[in-house]
């Protein structure tokens, strides 16, 4: 017991650990959830197990097609449960981010309140059910995490039983126990949970009878009689619970040549080769005739394929290999519906720790025995086993492979069926650089650091990509907040929004604003919101459907009188037009984003639209300016013209278009009118064309100091003749033009530069 004490500690962390998972991770909100539990659900009820039906939306969607042994187990631990209440737990949230990674909002797949327990705790109906199911989940990923310990003690622990403890089995299973991903997925409803401890433990029994008994086995176990018969049982149960269960057989058939090979017994070959065959096809069998009788297929892969929907266009091996970030992100921990990221460092540390251990794990093997896990590691059937082993990794891979070639699945996880042995390699390539002496040190620093990364990922990751802003007070708003004041939906008024640190973007940014609510009157409906980025002419540069908070904080969920701030990222579409400003039109929608909610004042007055300036959107490279014709006349406060460009042929009675080409020495703080005025030979007004700086879009507040602005006007003369053009500018609040000056100097007459006369024809 002293031996294995330290076990028990890393087991009670790891049980602590998964449990803060479990509360970080809201439910249907860990991976695959929100398909598995209905497939527990629909068995508990009596309705039998599911069948697939293809173009048909079911709960359970491609999750129907899995083999049924953890979703029977789990059924029978709450069919007592009553879930009556499952449809209105049940509401998906329909803008979540599925398989976007790092996704700023709508992280969340469904919709629950944004409390981190709130009134789903203490847990009843459905949830009450799923936590039943993950506290069970919890448990088998404890077994696994003892299987790893057994399988790499078994490896690499070959010597005499002792009371001491040996590092390399400990670090083995803290790589296991530690792993975000792997807690994520333990503390949830998930199949996996099962398969991984039957993989662990059947491989730790292929290594057993490939090398015989090791003397960490009791003598009940390690004699060898019950080792057929609960490899039989493992396979069919993996083979009953996913697919990936499946690679365990032909590694056993493996396992029971070299056991014949190294002990001549060929009967005990055949005699166990039947057994195992026999039992895993009794435990097993009828699910995959099933498959045959209802779909016509074996493993029901097709069917499979079918709903989650093929790869399109279809994938080669070249192009998966830009995926390999998001397979070993999701390795380590890519955790909710594929959106929410680990911090950077977490992956740069179990990169840092696997590139050490690799390294490590070319030294010979002997040396990985010097560094503290006793002489007996080449005992005989080793290389067999390790052989094994890694042809079992291989097999999972080749498979993982294989899936992910017919569908969107480069998930790491996926292959933690192989689990147990990637840790036991892990932790001996780890350990080879360690002396001896200082193992049990090195591996003491090791875990904590470990737990220390999963407890910081749970909390500061999972948990806060769940919460949103807590509410205000209204002496906390900001000081920056910039008043709206608007209804935008029966009881949800849109007090003011706050912007990001910077103001001035280019396309391809994210812009940065905070929207800040307050909570008239419940509110039985989720109302829809969308926020529309304008740019140029109010194109559409930016966009978000969402429900408030995020997805986090549907309106059904507000109590009257308190105030939630409400932040977003939004991204700038990268071929958007610049410069021009931005601008943020704001609405709620009910059943139809085209026909949004009627907008409303403090006073009850209907308001168009509540549109806000939201900065300004702009190339991070200066346009060109090579007018035609240069001028070099300049304005009072710093301004220039620098030339202009102007058709050499007008038509009469037909648009024509004048390009200016402006510039300022000085920020400006007011926005200038541009004034073109055409003379016909007798100075009589003929046309003209006044208006702000391109359009409005780009007004002169917003100019860089010696950065050209390319500002276009159109205008039309009626009758053909020549005629000359003045051009300037002037505030609009005064209507007096900016006095304009020569090149030398001199002062244009009546404040306007006059442009070389023009003839239209």
């Amino acid at each position: 017991m002293t031996r294995h004490r330290p076990l028990l500690w890393l087991l009670a962390a790891y049980l602590a650990s998964s449990l803060l998972y479990a509360f970080a991770t809201p439910p249907f909100e860990a991976s695959d959830e929100v398909f598995h539990y209905p497939v527990v659900r629909h068995i508990a009820l009596g309705q039998g197990l599911p069948v697939q039906k293809i173009g048909v939306k079911q709960a359970w969607d491609q999750v129907g097609s899995h083999p049924p042994a953890y979703y029977l187990l789990s059924a029978a631990l709450t069919f007592w449960v009553r879930t009556d209440d499952f449809d209105s737990v049940y509401t998906l949230n329909p803008f979540a981010r599925i398989g976007i990674p790092g996704t700023p909002q709508n992280a969340n797949q469904t919709r629950y309140p944004a409390e981190a327990l709130g009134p789903s705790f203490p847990p009843r109906g459905a949830i009450l059910a799923v936590w039943i199911i993950r506290l069970f989940s919890l448990l088998l990923g404890a077994g696994t995490v003892t299987m790893t310990y057994l399988l790499a003690a078994s490896l690499f622990d070959r010597g005499p039983a002792s009371t001491a403890v040996k590092p390399l089995p400990l670090l083995a299973a803290a790589l296991v126990a530690f792993n975000p991903m792997f807690l994520f997925i333990s503390a949830s409803v998930n199949n996996d949970n099962l398969v991984w401890l039957e993989a662990a433990a059947a491989l730790f029994l292929f290594v057993k009878i490939v090398r015989g008994p090791s003397p960490l086995a009791g003598r009940e176990f390690g004699d060898g009689r019950w080792d057929a018969p609960a490899l039989g049982a493992l396979i069919g149960l993996a083979a009953l619970t996913k697919l990936s269960g499946l690679v365990l057989a032909p590694v056993a058939a493996l396992a029971l040549l070299a056991q014949a090979l190294r002990t001549r017994q060929w009967r005990r070959f055949w005699v166990n080769g039947f057994i195992i065959g026999l039992l895993a096809a009794l435990v097993a069998g009828w699910w995959y005739a099933r498959n045959l009788a209802l779909y016509h297929e074996l493993l029901g892969l097709n069917t499979m394929v079918a709903i989650a929907g093929p790869r399109n266009p279809p994938a080669t091996l070249l192009t998966l290999l830009p995926e390999w970030r998001s397979f070993w992100y999701s390795y380590w921990g890519l955790f909710g519906a594929f959106s929410v990221l680990a911090s950077p460092w977490v992956y740069g540390l179990f990169t840092a720790l696997t590139a050490v251990a690799v390294a490590g794990s070319l030294a010979p093997l002997s040396q990985r025995s010097a560094s503290g896990e006793g002489p007996g590691v080449r005992a005989g059937g080793e290389g067999a086993a390790h052989a094994l082993l890694i042809l079992f990794i291989l097999l999972t891979f080749i498979s993982f492979v294989r899936w992910t070639l017919m569908t969107m699945a480069s998930q790491g996880r996926l292959m933690f069926t192989c689990l147990a042995p990637l840790a036991a390699y892990l932790a001996a390539g780890l350990l080879a650089w360690v002396p001896r002496r200082y193992a049990r040190f090195a591996v003491a620093a090791l875990v904590g650091l470990l737990g220390f990364t999963a407890l910081f990922t749970a909390a500061r990751n999972v948990a806060a990509a769940y919460l949103p802003p807590a509410p205000v007070a209204e002496s906390q708003l900001p000081a920056d907040l910039r008043p709206v004041h608007a209804d935008l939906a029966p009881g949800a008024e849109l007090i003011g929004y706050t912007l990001g640190s910077t103001e001035r973007l280019a396309p391809g940014d994210s812009l940065r604003v905070t929207l800040y609510w307050r909570a008239l009157a419940p509110m039985p409906k989720d109302y829809n919101l969308f926020l529309h980025v304008l740019g140029q002419h109010r194109a559409l540069v930016g966009n978000i459907d969402t429900w408030p908070g995020g997805g986090l904080r549907p309106t059904s969920f507000w109590r009257p009188g308190e105030i939630y701030p409400d932040p977003y990222v939004i991204a700038l579409d990268p071929r958007a037009g610049v410069p021009t400003q931005l601008w943020l039109d704001v609405a709620m929608w009910d059943t139809d984003p085209a026909q949004p909610i009627p907008i409303t004042d403090a006073g009850g007055r209907i308001l168009p639209t509540v549109i806000v300036p939201v900065g300004l959107l702009d190339s991070s490279q200066p346009p060109a300016a090579a007018p035609t014709t240069r001028l070099d006349s300049t304005l009072e406060g710093g301004l220039a013209l620098s030339g202009f460009d102007l058709p050499s042929a007008i038509a009469a009675g037909l648009p024509a278009t004048l390009t200016l080409y402006w510039q300022t020495a000085n920020a400006l703080s007011a926005d200038y009118t541009v004034f073109i005025h055409v003379l016909d030979s007798a100075g009589q007004p003929a046309a003209q064309a006044d208006g702000p700086p391109l359009d409005g879009d780009w007004p002169t507040s917003a100019w860089l100091p010696n950065r050209a602005i390319v500002d276009s006007h159109t205008f039309t003369i009626p009758a053909p003749g020549r005629y000359t053009l003045r051009v300037g500018l002037y505030d609009p609040a005064t209507v007096i033009p900016l006095i304009a000056f020569r090149a030398d100097g001199s002062e244009w007459p009546d404040r306007a530069i006059e442009l070389p006369a023009i003839t239209v024809k």
